[in-house]
């Protein structure tokens, strides 16, 4: 076979590169390669988020229409006094999976270091904080 181009190869095979061409290609396409997985990992993220922010805000319109069916029931009953407070609570609790409303200040918004069990090993320094012996 006579050669298609003056450097004796065929015209479909590649001309090759060198060693460190070959290692610039290969540095470029991981550095695409990883930031690929980096804007996916970010956007998985912010659709996690969206997807919980859309479930709390569905769970608090739940419980504002159960709420709205207790208050017309205890109204009905007569109970509608006794059972303010709970309402009240049962509403800033739909607040709270609101996250298009303002969250009232909650016990469950403690931080878990200032109430959960000590391990073993871990005892309360003179603040309270958590310590490993």
């Amino acid at each position: 076979m006579k050669p298609d181009n003056p450097a004796g190869r065929p015209k479909n095979v590649p001309n090759p590169i060198s060693w460190e061409e070959s290692e610039l290609q290969i540095a470029e396409f991981e550095r695409g390669r990883a930031g690929l997985r980096e804007e996916i990992k970010r956007e998985r993220k912010a659709l996690d988020a969206l997807i919980d922010e859309a479930e709390g805000w569905q769970q608090a319109k739940t419980i504002r229409a159960y709420l709205a069916a207790v208050k017309t029931h205890a109204t009905r009953e007569g109970t509608i006094d006794d059972d303010a407070k709970w309402i009240a609570w049962a509403y800033d609790q739909a607040d709270r999976l609101d996250p298009l409303s303002p969250t009232p200040p909650s016990v469950l918004d403690t931080p878990r270091d200032q109430y959960r069990e000590l391990g073993m090993n871990e005892y309360l320094d003179e603040e309270g904080s958590i310590r490993q012996a």
